[in-house]
């Protein structure tokens, strides 16, 4: 009887097809068939258009890739299945369900979903450069394509066909072996909530990678096989401990971007053993801001004003020629903040892109010294647009002091802050205020061009730090 009821839906479903527009080139059923669990009701359509459809109630049946167990579509389809459509309705998406459909481009995910096996299920998918989660979905959840869990802080999959660039924000706390197949990804940057690099192993067309200032340990031959890398920027200022063969074997040449004053605490670490080429990045000036939610955007479902606008795209373009030119984009972080470092002399804008709402009408522009950091600058996101809440004035005060520049990292932070001051050499002050403007730290005698400070104390949240005429805002995390 279940056969029965099966075969009557799957001709049901051939004649809707057929009786589609008559400008649409019929669809026919290719092969169909039972993939569920036991005591689950799962059913599969593959249909000349190359989709697949999975639906029905219940969890999929896990397969081993055994002579007896492979997914049913797997031995004479897999090439030909070009999008993977679940219903709502499915609870489970079983192991090695989609093992080596190198032409598959996109999957969507229900809400109904709420297990998904070994990231076996995706090895081989040469062309999916998309897995799309309901947003309903209790236990998972995608950004810009890739895979993640509802809380957002752990990495599951980057689709194997994913090119360009790939950004991790900076709440994601593991990004495991997400990345293993991503052949043709040419530039990662890693937020700075991940404490390990498992691996980004066979990565051949990345040129490029960014490592967060959280990462302590990057692991065994982490990135073994990405023969094409030529630029690494870690941001962090104790050099990560790299396990055997991280970067593979022999000595590389290409520049290793690193912190401010920290070369000899790189050249005398693991690092100094693998690489000859280190770039301090000291002048480089910086432009940091925050965007936060306003009255009547879409967004605010679930926000009120004034919190901040999390994984919002932001793009820093610089004037060239008259020419508006993108030239490094970002995400702002659970508290709605931004940053861009080691930034050349020049002019440039700060805009934002939001579905719906496309760039801001007045974006902030502003000219760059070599050192200077440009603080403050404020979005807002509302019903009417995107608005520029910086005005004129972008911050407390703007550090252009003429005989030096002064440096605070790491910013965020969550306890030490280190404080550089070029060529400030006489006594001062170090005081430390927050957002109601009350003095909570005052150090005396800062005597020496470098000094670190214990805020561990301090609660979660945003401070200025004032040194002789210079503020600085920073953020405790």
């Amino acid at each position: 009887m279940k056969k029965l009821s099966f075969l009557l839906k799957v001709a049901a479903l051939g004649l809707c097809i057929a009786a589609g527009t008559e400008q649409t080139k019929a669809q026919t059923v290719v092969s169909s068939g039972i993939c569920g669990a036991s005591g689950s009701s799962l059913t599969w359509v593959l249909m000349s258009d190359s989709t697949l459809t999975i639906s029905g109630n219940g969890a999929m049946k896990d397969y081993d890739m055994s002579c007896f167990s492979n997914p049913p579509w797997y031995s004479s389809y897999r090439y030909r299945i070009k999008t993977v459509v679940i219903d709502n309705g499915v609870t489970s998406i079983g192991n090695y369900a989609f093992y080596d459909c190198k032409n598959l481009i996109s999957i969507a995910i229900p809400s109904s979903v709420t297990k998904i096996g070994d990231r076996v299920v995706f090895n081989g998918t040469n062309s999916l450069t998309a897995i799309n989660v309901d947003g309903n979905n209790s236990r998972y959840s995608s950004i810009n394509g890739m895979l993640y869990n509802k809380a957002q802080d752990t990495l599951i999959e980057c689709p194997n066909g994913k090119t360009g660039g790939a950004i991790i924000p900076n709440n994601v706390k593991s990004i495991g072996t997400a990345f293993i197949g991503c052949r043709s990804l040419s530039s990662v940057t890693i937020g700075d909530g991940v404490t390990r690099i498992e691996t980004l192993n066979g990565l051949i067309s990345l040129d490029s990678v960014t490592i967060g200032s959280s990462v302590t340990s990057i692991g065994i031959c982490a990135f073994m096989g990405c023969n094409n890398l030529k630029s690494i920027t870690c941001k962090a200022i104790v050099p990560p401990v790299l396990e055997t063969n991280a970067f593979g074997g022999g000595l590389k040449n290409f520049p290793i971007h690193i912190p401010c004053r920290t070369l000899n605490a790189y050249q005398t670490s693991d690092w100094g053993n693998t690489f000859t080429n280190f770039v301090e990045n000291c002048k480089g000036g910086r432009i940091s801001g925050y965007v936060r939610h306003g009255k009547g955007h879409k967004s605010l479902s679930q926000k009120s004003v004034n919190d901040p606008a999390e994984d919002v795209s932001v793009h820093l373009q610089q004037d060239q020629s008259s020419t508006w030119v993108t030239v490094e984009q970002t995400l702002t972080n659970a508290e709605g903040y931004f940053e861009f470092g080691n930034i050349s002399a020049g002019r440039y804008r700060v805009i934002l892109d939001v579905d719906g709402l496309g760039h801001i009408d007045e974006p902030y522009i502003v000219n760059v010294d070599e050192g200077d950091d440009i603080q403050d600058i404020e979005y807002e996101i509302t019903e009417e647009g995107i608005k520029n809440k910086s005005g004129d004035d972008v911050g407390i005060e703007q550090l252009r002091v003429t005989s030096y520049k002064l440096q605070v990292y790491p910013n965020p932070t969550n306890g030490q802050l280190r404080i550089t001051n070029y060529e400030l050499r006489e006594s001062t002050t170090i005081e430390i205020y927050n957002v109601m403007g009350q003095k909570l730290l005052s150090i005396e005698s800062l005597d020496s061009t470098e000094t670190t400070i214990d805020v561990q104390h301090l609660a979660n949240g945003m401070y200025f730090l004032k040194v002789g005429s210079q503020v600085v805002r920073f953020l405790k995390e």
